[in-house]
């Protein structure tokens, strides 16, 4: 686990916790299309990171509390863009920010881009050329002039 140090930057914490990442975390949103929605949101989210008042802890979970202290967010844009209501959205955000799925900075885990990918891919599946799943392709027809008899 992360070991804090006297300086430091929020991506070297946040890469030491990203190196312990597993994939079990998605557990509290495989099966929720809203927590989903809300990991791809977040993605898309600015929010600012301020170092917390209080002095950094050396634990690892209490170091995880204490960086999310210091996140500044427009919960008002992340519940547009996940289609939630702000209670929903900011609910949803804990939850993934406890399982260690959205991290301050805006990103998210790689499994959880992982599921994301995976969903989208389910949802609309595609070949990479473009086409639509099922679309046929247009077959350039040759005619035979008929010939007399």
């Amino acid at each position: 686990m992360p070991k804090p140090r006297e300086r430091f930057s929020l991506g070297q914490l946040l890469e030491e916790f990203r190196a312990v990442e597993i994939e079990d975390d998605l557990v509290v949103v495989v099966d929720d299309p809203e927590a989903i929605r809300l990991l791809a949101a977040w993605r898309k989210s600015t929010p600012v990171w301020r170092k917390p008042l209080a002095r950094m802890p050396q634990e690892p979970v209490a170091l995880w509390a204490w960086l999310w202290d210091g996140v500044y967010y427009d919960r008002e844009e992340l519940a547009v863009v996940s289609k939630l209501n702000e209670q929903t959205a900011s609910q949803l955000l804990r939850v993934c920010a406890h399982a260690r799925l959205a991290y301050p900075d805006g990103t998210i885990s790689k499994h959880a881009a992982k599921l994301i990918k995976t969903q989208t891919q389910q949802r609309y599946p595609g070949k990479k050329t473009g086409r639509p799943f099922g679309a046929k392709d247009t077959v350039k027809r040759t005619y035979k002039k008929a010939t007399d008899e």
